[in-house]
């Protein structure tokens, strides 16, 4: 043991406390909130660390880091140079002699290894490996990679390389470090987020030698018949729909292209087992080990990003024992100070249910957006801006019991003002009844994605766009992957976005829950649709409403006038097919806008494009367009039952003894309490009583509010 490590090894791991996952560190709970750079400066660390942050992360390589953010550590076949890692660590802990160190530690192949192995490179659909003339920089503004070819994620070669650089690097900072190192973030991939390289250089990965073999061993394993010498499926095939805008699973040449789309995504998720088993087998059992995957909402900025990107097997990345934490960044879709939200990137509360946390990465002082990004991902404009996005960040992984790292890629940030105010709040909502109270579950599927045409045209008004609106609903929402939907807990008003796949098996499933008595379901664009065929009986039995289809292609656009109130809503690009409801049994909330932009025929005549059924003792309503306003849905969740938080359309955050309450700048928010009772504003440290329940209350100058629900008195003796 290195003089530099001080006591024996710490021991790490997550588990329940007080209704919701939490660091344990040697047992104890801990606030799972870090600050996490590249290449630590010793006066930031500090900072941080007399702000009472004991988490904190740097980046280091046992290999190669594909974006230079760490020296190579085998700069040859026989040579192994741990010394920035050394020298890192030093730094960090002369500049927090309590540190503790979530490291980050990346994975690709040393210059050397692609030259000693050309044939084991990951290559584009032209067949020819990965090399981009101008890669997309990332961090942003960062010079381009040193070397631009990458393995291919099913090369056995590189995964035996990679695994044991990463045993010998991890055995030998366990060696030295082990007293002040809790776990271990596995780096690798696009954005070191384990997407395959070139997801948003339209490169289309992966046609290299080991990815063809694998996927014709994938194909013998499934019995398909007729595949000795098939290849992956050529950009064409990959890229095209038959039926609008899905894959004809009749069809043997999109059924190869979906089972390969399939296969792309679970042996890059079955080269994180393997490298995350060797890691377990070198750190042991009492150590954090943790990954980048399941990105459900920023790909969709991209057109192919989220098709390609190797994260649609979800299901299967979850059942990794060996990983103990998901981490994400935060989601760029809509980070607006007062008008935004705080959205994390993936079905959280299924990675919550498998006894893993959530590790949300805020780059909100510095984003490390990949382009393309909007105006609602850019940095905020002044202090005032980034207090305010930094608070409500905060708030929500405070209020769903997720573990948060402020993301200094550049190193120069120091910690804000609220920084120690933060620690401080942390620490003590550990003790609190931290359950959730979320009575919406947002249902997403990643398998139903494989049957899409690969474009975003579709997939991000329903998804990216649609969960920004839900942000502004003043309910909280559970995210939750669709196959987890009978074992987490029952909730009032469900939420499909794209569930399009329905096996026999799994509509019975899904069925076991929306047909419960008391339950709202919503419905969106085509539930149900793709199985053994594409089928409009199979969308009535997965919805109990009668759906009908026009094969041409129009805007999916809804005009509501009904009991929900008044919208109009969609997308504008040309979709097809069209689903309509054709239900005499329905109630019609909302119509089509009647279109002469549909691509052949006539005009449409008006049809049914939001309706409401009673369903025995649930209720189903269905929407043909996406990206339902607010409004529509906050009178759907009333109508539910949900509770409703706020009145002027705030982003709330809340757990059973938690409400947060994003307000602008200057605003005073109207607040409903289930209860009437108490309120503790935790950064201003004043105390409201809201006598009949709700009314409005003091909030900050930046309008983000943060209450604990109960006294002062009662906050300051949790943990006592």
């Amino acid at each position: 043991m290195s003089a530099q490590s001080s006591r024996p090894g710490l021991s790490a791991r997550i588990g329940m406390h007080h209704g919701a996952a939490a660091l344990l560190v040697d047992g104890r709970p801990t606030a799972a909130i870090a600050y996490v750079t590249f290449d630590p400066d010793e006066r930031i660390v500090r900072q941080f660390a007399d702000a009472g942050v004991e988490l904190f992360s740097f980046q280091a390589t046992c290999d190669h880091d594909y974006y230079g953010l760490a020296a190579d550590a085998r700069p040859t076949p026989d040579q192994y140079d741990y010394g920035q890692f050394r020298e890192r660590m030093a730094r960090v802990l002369r500049a927090a002699p309590q540190a503790k160190v979530l490291l980050r530690v990346s994975l690709s192949s040393p210059p050397w290894w692609d030259k000693a192995h050309p044939d084991q490179l990951m290559c584009g659909a032209d067949g020819r490996p990965y090399d981009p003339e101008h890669p997309v920089p990332w961090p942003p503004a960062a010079p381009p990679p040193g070397k631009r070819t990458a393995p291919s994620f099913a090369s056995q070669a590189w995964r035996a390389e990679a695994g044991a650089a990463l045993e010998r690097f991890l055995a030998a900072a366990e060696d030295e470090f082990g007293g002040r190192i809790i776990g271990y973030h596995l780096c690798s991939g696009a954005w070191h987020q384990w997407c395959y390289w070139g997801t948003m250089e339209n490169v289309f990965p992966d046609t290299s030698p080991p990815q063809q073999e694998a996927f014709r061993q994938w194909l013998k394993r499934r019995r398909w018949a007729g595949v000795r010498d098939q290849e992956v499926p050529t950009l064409r095939e990959r890229v095209r729909a038959e039926f609008g805008e899905f894959r004809d699973p009749t069809d043997r040449t999109a059924s190869l292209a979906v089972e390969y789309s399939r296969f792309h995504s679970e042996v890059l998720v079955e080269a994180i087992a393997e490298l995350t088993a060797r890691a377990r087998g070198a750190v042991g059992p009492d150590k954090l080990l943790g990954v980048s995957y399941g990105q459900f909402v920023d790909l969709q900025r991209h057109a192919s990003a989220w098709h390609t990107s190797g994260h649609l097997a979800m299901r299967k990345f979850l059942a990794d024992p060996n990983v103990n934490f998901v981490a994400g960044p935060t989601a760029a879709c809509d980070r607006r100070p007062g008008r935004g939200v705080s959205l994390f990137a993936s079905v959280t509360e299924s990675v919550t249910h498998r006894g893993k946390l959530w590790w949300d990465e805020s780059d909100l002082a510095a984003p490390l957006v990949p382009a393309p990004a909007g105006a609602e991902a850019l940095p905020a404009r002044s202090p005032e801006e980034l207090r305010h996005m930094e608070r409500r960040e905060f708030a929500n992984a405070l209020c769903h019991g997720a573990g948060l790292g402020w993301l200094d890629a550049h190193g120069g940030a120091g910690p804000s003002a609220d920084v120690r105010r933060m620690v401080e709040i942390s620490r003590k909502a550990l003790y609190a009844d931290r359950s959730p109270v979320a009575e919406i579950a947002v249902v997403l599927d990643d398998v139903s994605v494989h049957d899409l045409r690969c474009d975003n045209r579709l997939t991000a008004p329903l998804v990216t766009e649609q969960l920004a609106a839900l942000g502004h609903v003043e309910a909280p929402f559970s995210v939750v992957h669709v196959d987890d939907l009978g074992d987490v807990a029952r909730h009032k008003l469900y939420i499909f976005l794209n569930c399009f796949h329905a096996t026999e098996n799994r509509l019975k499933r899904i069925c076991q829950v929306t047909r419960a008595p008391g339950a709202t379901v919503l419905w969106f664009y085509a539930p149900g649709l793709v199985g053994e065929t594409l089928s409009a009986e199979r969308m009535e039995r997965l919805t109990g409403i009668r759906l009908a289809m026009d094969l041409r292609a129009a805007p999916l656009e809804v005009r509501a006038a009904g009991a929900l109130g008044e919208a109009e809503y969609g997308t504008g690009d040309l979709l097809a097919p069209v689903v309509y409801a054709d239900d005499p049994a329905a109630e019609v909330l909302g119509q089509l806008v009647e279109s002469r932009r549909s691509s052949t025929g006539p005009p449409w005549r008006v049809r049914a494009g939001l309706v409401r059924k009673k369903i025995g003792g649930a209720t189903a309503v269905f929407s043909t367009a996406p990206a339902m306003p607010a409004n529509l849905l906050r009178q759907l969740a009333a109508d539910a039952g949900v509770h409703i938080y706020a009145a002027d359309g705030e982003a709330v955050y809340a757990n059973r003894s938690l409400l947060a309450v994003a307000a602008g700048a200057g605003k005073r928010p109207h607040v409903r309490l289930p209860q009437p009772g108490p309120l503790y504003e935790l950064f201003e440290e004043k105390e409201t009583l809201l006598r009949t329940g709700e009314g409005r209350v003091t909030a900050p100058p930046d309008g983000m509010c943060l209450f604990y629900r109960g006294t002062r008195k009662q906050w300051e003796a949790l943990g006592a």
